[in-house]
Formats: structure tokens, sequence, C-alpha cells
């Protein structure tokens, strides 16, 4: 493989001790910012967690997200699910690092590489996901591995008899990714298909490879069909409704939405398309450098890595645009950067002997390099502020709701699906805002949505679900004109007794408590 200077047996070392430092680094900021749970997401699985009877399959069931993460959740030693969960993430942090940072160091100069770990490190939307806990870096850790199996097995020349382990490695891994979140599948398909086109002498193995897969995802497959659902059903076709009918919030989705997404989206077609190709080209430049790759002609094995990777992540782009999640493209963020760093580390290597493209080339990756570190170490520190003061004011809510006599979170009703006690267990208000309400085992009975055309209607239903107090946010225009007017002038009306503002949030109890 591509290499500037000689690496010793133990090279490898220098990936797992700087990830085990980045990990270190996120255990201060995480204690820094209270332990703060950055992501809504998380409490569908901690909820799912919560309630999950394995011997009722239906518990089991969730349609936005498989089973992985929140049996992860409750096999975990204890019964705080929130440790549980910054533990999982503490060690795929380190598994990320240490598993992209052994193939940068396999591919590429220990210089390169270094910087290609750093800067995978930081990608503001990776650094989103790796400082808090949520299904999403699980996922990512264990698609990378995978991929980077069949990468192995496909660019470089090696062994056949190698090729074997390396696939159906490779195969478990992404079908295990998929258990964690269904759309790395898709990224599974797509580099068993960039395999396939690559090594065609391999496709008998490739089919194995995708057997593997197979067998890794099958407890979903299996939990569907003891569900009485179809063995690859999804509620993704709620995110398409919402594409098609441009809705922001979902509770305007009915609940009885047939999960036909053909039929969904033939009811306008032109805008689901419209929103596909904004999506789709939205998330395309991370593939440039796959596709600069592809077309490198002095180097095969740079531009066999590049077109493996082109055709995996347009398959991928092609299909998760039609779902629409910032956090989708995290599967694809790794190759990106090592691509890139691949092509840079390319470039000085021909311009070495050449001293004006030499420091030409050296004054723009500099320029570049540095204005790329600037922009996201502003994004992450940024983030990290927001966490700060997320925290405090969750805090103080709770703080204030607890000294009026909440004991429990869901005596709270919240417009904000992000809004959680900190040192209250079950942690989550009562939110009849979320998509739980489509799949989670018997949420839409313990939560159902309430009545918020008038205020003495919403009271009234406050009354019946034991709810005495309420938070509000500028959410609450997305439930009802009613609940936007209260939020807006809260002294004025007899259902709800305004107790004040902390941050975003305005918190009243209901007047007969």
């Amino acid at each position: 493989m591509s290499s500037d200077e000689p690496r010793p047996r133990l090279r490898f070392i220098d990936a797992w001790l700087y990830a085990c430092a980045y990990s270190v680094v996120l255990l201060a900021l995480d204690v820094w910012t209270g332990f703060h749970i950055g992501l809504n997401d998380y409490w569908g699985g901690y909820y799912q967690a919560e309630n999950i009877d394995f011997t009722d399959p239906q518990t089991l069931y969730e349609g936005f997200f498989p089973i992985g993460y929140p049996v992860l959740l409750r096999l975990a030693p204890g019964d705080d699910f929130i440790k549980a969960g910054f533990a999982i993430a503490a060690a795929c942090r380190i598994l990320l690092i240490g598993a992209f940072g052994t193939l940068a160091l396999r591919l590429l100069s220990r210089a390169w590489a270094m910087m290609a770990m750093v800067a995978l490190s930081f990608v503001p939307r990776v650094f989103e996901n790796v400082l808090t806990p949520a299904s999403d870096l699980p996922m990512m850790t264990l698609s990378l591995a995978g991929s980077a199996c069949f990468f192995l097995a496909v660019v470089p020349e090696g062994p056949r008899s190698r090729r074997w382990a390396l696939y159906l490695a490779g195969g478990a891994l992404l079908g295990l990714s998929g258990l964690i979140r269904q759309h790395a599948l898709v990224f599974a398909a797509g580099m068993m298909l960039g395999a396939a086109v690559l090594r065609p002498r391999d496709i008998g193995r490739i089919f194995v490879s995708g057997l593997v897969c197979g067998l890794a995802y099958s407890p979903q497959i299996v939990v569907n069909l003891l569900a009485h659902r179809g063995p690859l059903e999804t509620a993704q076709y709620v995110n398409v409704y919402k594409i098609v009918h441009g809705l922001n919030e979902v509770r305007d989705i009915p609940l009885d939405l047939a999960p036909d997404v053909p039929a969904i989206i033939a009811e306008n077609p032109f805008r689901f398309f419209g929103e596909w190709s904004r999506h789709f080209f939205r998330m395309l430049p991370l593939l440039v450098p796959a596709l600069l790759s592809a077309l490198y002609l002095r180097d095969p094995v740079l531009r066999r890595a590049g077109r493996m990777i082109a055709i995996a992540g347009l398959l991928y782009l092609a299909v998760v645009a039609s779902g629409w999640s910032a956090r989708a493209v995290l599967p694809v963020v790794p190759w990106a950067v090592l691509l890139a760093a691949w092509l840079a580390q390319r470039a000085q290597s021909y311009a070495a002997r050449r001293v004006g493209v030499r420091m030409a080339l050296g004054a723009m990756l500099g320029c570049a390099m540095f204005l790329l570190a600037a922009w996201a170490s502003k994004q992450n520190a940024n983030l990290v502020r927001y966490y700060l003061q997320e925290h405090h004011y969750y805090s103080e809510v709770e703080r204030a709701l607890t000294a009026d006599g909440v004991v429990h979170p869901k005596q709270v009703y919240a417009t904000d699906g992000s809004l959680y006690f900190p040192m209250t267990p079950p942690h989550w208000p009562y939110f009849d805002g979320s998509w739980g309400l489509f799949t989670l085992y018997k949420y839409a009975e313990r939560y159902p949505r309430l009545n918020a055309g008038t205020l003495a209607e919403f009271h009234d239903d406050c009354l019946r679900q034991g709810i005495t107090h309420i938070a509000l946010d500028y959410r609450a225009r997305d439930v009802s004109a009613a609940l936007e007017d209260l939020y807006r002038n809260p002294e004025v009306h007899a259902e709800f007794q305004y107790m004040g503002r902390i941050g975003i949030y305005t918190l009243f109890r209901r007047s007969d408590v």
C-alpha cells in the first residue's frame, strides 16, 4: 500500500492511543455539560428499553429504529439507561476512531493518517453524534468496520483466502449496523454492489457475505414477523408523508396512515421528487473525494477505492434522500475524509520535486486546512456552549416544577420533544408529538394526543391524563392556535396559571391544582 515512510509492526498503536485520548477529552466535555442528552431520538430508545418484554414481540417492534440499541440499553448492567447510553457512546468513540485510524495508517503515511483521524474526530456532524448517546454512533462504528472489511477485500491486492475472511466479517458487521439503524443496510448493499462491479470473480464470496449480513440482521426480521409486520417493514413512510405534504411536525400526520410509500408519493410526486433532489444534491458534495479518486489514473489502487465508494455512496444517498435526516450522512463521512486525505497525500508526492508547484500546493493545502479547522472548531464550540446552556435551562425547569409539586415527569406536558428532567426518572415529560405514537408499544395509549383546539378542551384533557403543569416553547404554534396564544399571552388565561419563563420555556400550572 502507499506509504511515504517505513512503519514498524506496531504502527497501528498510534490510532488507538489517539482514540483513547480523544475519548478522554469527550468524557471531560460530557462532565462539563452535565452528561447532557442532546438528541431527542434517544428518548424513543429509552422508552422502548423500559418497556421491553422479551416474551412479547410487540414490545420489540418500533418501526423507525431497529431493536439493536434499545436491547443494548436494556441488557446493560444496572437500571440507569442514561449511564448505559454514555458507556456505549464512550466505547464506540474509541472503536470508531481506532478502526478509522487503523485503516488510514494502512493506506497513508503516518502524518496524513493522523491528520485524517483528527479531521474525522472534529467534523461537526460526527462531533455532534459522539458527544451524546444515541443509536447513530454505534451504527456508524459498525458500518465503518464492516465497510472497511469489504474495502480491504476489494481495493488492495491480497491472497484470495484472506478475502474470504474479510467478506464474511464485513457482512456480519454490516448486518449488525443495520440492526442499530436500518439505513445502514442500504450502505451495506452499496458496498456489496461496488465489490461485485470491481471484483466480479468474487461474486460467490460477495453473495455469501450478503447471506451473512442477512443472518446478522435476522433478529429484526423475526421480531417483525412475530409482531405481524412485513419482514422488512419500517415506519419510514411517515417521513415520506412529511416530505410529500410539506409538514415539519409529526403531530399533523394521521395516526391511521397506511404504510404504502408508492401511494403516498403518488399524492404529490412533483413535490416528493423536488424535495428528494434538494436533499440528494445537498449531500452529494460528500462524494466529491470519491469521484475525483475514481478518475485518478496514475494510481490504480486509489482509482479502485474511489470507484467503490462512489458506487456505494451514490446508491446510499439516492435512497436516504427520500426520508431526509441530517444524520443520514454519517456512514459516508469517514470515507470522504479518508479519500480526501489520500488525494492530498498523492498531490504532495506529485509536487515533491517541483519547487514552484510544491510551494503553491503547500500554501493551498495549508489555507484549506486552516479554514476547515477554524470552521469546525467554531461549530463544535457553539455546540458545546449550546449543550451547556440547554442543560442549565433543563435543570432550572426541573427545579422550578419539582418545587411546585411535580413528582413525576409525566405530570408535565411539553411542546419540545428534547426537554427532559436531568435528575428525575423517567426523565421525559408528556410529549404527544412523538413519532412513537405510530409504532412504539402502547405509546399512543399511554400518551394520547391531547385536544388543544381550545384551552378549555386542553385543560380537561390535561386533567384526565394527570397533567398538572405545562412547559411551552415556540413549538406551541405547531400544536394549536390556542396554545400559541397561551405561550404569547401567558397572564390573561383562566385555565392555566403563569409561573414564569426559563430560557425559551414558559411554565404554567393548571389553575385548579
